[in-house]
């Protein structure tokens, strides 16, 4: 048994991987804390294991544990509470660690390591040339040929980000679900706030597609991820791929690459 942390920006996903796993049996999300004491940080790890009968003993079956994060600062956190707590050195993924693919890119240091995690899971997953498209507080495009190789991409405010920034400096604008309105042209603030969120950003990702498509000289597929996917993917144009896993498979790719 293996655990796995997807440390993002706002949130971190803990994966449970049972023997076999090639994605999680259980997941738990929790805020990412950037000021949190080691001890509080494990504590709450640990009081997930024990409530979902995971472990008894605090390093009880727990073989080793694999980290992804964009937050550099709180890495060496977590590799404090894996020696203190399970007796484990981690593997903490960075631009140093094996991979299956190759990576095109000016100064890889400053590519996101979620970006190559869910990269790897693609390719060894799919196969197939690919936007993928992660759905966090920043969205984040990397396009990946079927030969798997990572050719570039780009970054763009999430969309719960943007909704977020949008009511704060607007006095007379506020917050809205995310959600597929029943017009585009809407008929009160509200309704145009929703219409305007989900038709923006389902046009701006065809609208990345296709000029993809047109730069790389092929038809890519999009697979898309992160906490928006479901509701966003069924609304694109395409070929869509929708796994909201796949960040938690490449973790479990990469561990066993790395583990040696």
């Amino acid at each position: 048994m293996i655990l796995g942390f997807d440390i993002g920006n706002t949130n971190t996903i803990m994966g449970i991987y049972l023997p076999g796993d090639e994605a999680p049996s259980r997941e738990y999300r929790y805020t990412t804390m950037k000021n949190s004491a080691i001890d509080e940080t494990a504590a709450l790890i640990l009081s997930f294991l024990r409530a979902h009968d995971i472990i008894e003993h605090q390093n009880a079956a727990i073989e080793g544990i694999v980290v992804s994060s964009v937050v550099p600062e709180i890495n060496s956190m977590y590799r404090q509470i894996a020696e203190k707590y399970f007796t484990i050195s981690p593997i903490i993924l960075s631009h140093q660690s094996r991979t299956s693919i190759s990576i095109q890119y000016d100064d890889i240091t400053q590519l996101g390591i979620d970006r190559i995690v869910n990269c790897e899971a693609a390719h060894a997953h799919y196969g197939i040339d690919a936007v993928i498209i992660d759905m966090g507080t920043a969205m984040t495009v990397s396009v990946l040929s079927a030969a798997g190789v990572f050719e570039g991409g780009l970054i763009a405010p999430g969309l719960q980000t943007s909704i977020h920034a949008l009511s704060q400096r607007a006095s007379q604008l506020f917050t809205v679900p995310i959600e597929k309105p029943s017009s585009i042209m809407a008929k009160n603030t509200h309704d145009a706030l929703i219409s305007g969120s989900f038709y923006g950003w389902t046009c701006m990702i065809d609208g990345f597609l296709a000029k993809i498509n047109e730069e790389t000289a092929r038809t890519n597929t999009i697979i898309l991820t992160g906490g928006l996917s479901s509701v966003i993917g069924p609304h694109l144009e395409g070929n869509i791929i929708i796994d909201g896993q796949l960040t938690m498979k490449g973790l479990r790719l990469l561990y066993e690459l790395n583990k040696t």
